[in-house]
């Protein structure tokens, strides 16, 4: 090849080779990415399409990405919701009963309020539309709070709790707002190397058993480690649900 030949072949290849390098970068970004994303934003096109009423409830929001996840296709779906964060912001509480012995730990993915509500912002998150409940469930999640919040439905529940106790909590918790077409969403199903004795596995089968008129559908599994239920409400929900 000429000198003056080299710099021109330069100058055509080197744009077309770095929009490929672009491509492969951003291919591996969505390798890396973890798997709620996709599985959000397939539960929100059910939700729009079946035109299912109600907010977005988060148990468990480390690192806010799965919060991210919501208000995104929340904006990409016009879906009105409201979301609600529950968390102890402190992390995670002692891993006890069923699940002690474990790899996970007291504080374990501990982000604070702030940082939470920073995260938020910097998302772009408005302030109004949505609703942090900080503290540890058995704490938190009272009658009371029921009465504080304008919470009627649940169309979308993403539960992140990691452990038996946490998750247990929040299922009681949450069947006033259950509805048939709710989509259920356990981050961490298979964690405890898939043993059904243990966190939110256990949990979701007890909470089974002691609600027969919950009918819950399986639906998608998402990475290695979460799976999703559609709700089937067979009697009516106290509060106006389905």
């Amino acid at each position: 090849m000429s000198a003056i030949a080299a710099p021109l072949w330069r100058r055509a290849v080197r744009p077309a080779w770095q929009g490929f390098a672009r491509l492969v970068e951003r291919a591996q970004a969505a390798r890396s990415n973890h798997a709620y994303a996709p599985m959000i934003r397939l539960a929100a096109e059910f939700i729009h399409t079946n035109r299912i009423a109600g907010d977005y409830l988060e148990f468990g929001c480390c690192r806010a990405r799965s919060f991210a996840a919501a208000w995104k296709v929340a904006r990409r779906f016009a879906l009105p919701w409201h979301l609600y964060v529950f968390d102890s912001f402190a992390g995670l509480p002692d891993p006890r009963g069923p699940d002690a012995g474990s790899t996970f730990a007291r504080g374990q993915f501990a982000m604070d309020l702030p940082t939470f509500e920073q995260a938020a912002r910097a998302l772009g998150v408005p302030r109004e539309r949505y609703t942090a409940v900080p503290g540890f469930y058995r704490d938190s999640l009272t009658e009371g709070l029921r009465m504080r919040l304008s919470l009627r439905r649940a169309a979308l529940v993403f539960i992140d709790c990691d452990l038996y106790e946490s998750t247990r909590d929040a299922l009681a918790w949450l069947v006033p707002y259950l509805q048939t077409g709710t989509v259920l969403c356990f981050d961490d199903y298979f964690c405890f190397a898939g043993d059904a004795t243990r966190g939110e596995q256990r949990a979701l089968a007890e909470f089974r058993a002691a609600h027969p008129g919950i009918a819950l559908v399986d639906w998608h599994l998402f990475g290695w480690h979460g799976k999703s239920f559609i709700v089937n409400r067979r009697a009516p929900a106290p509060g106006g649900g389905a």
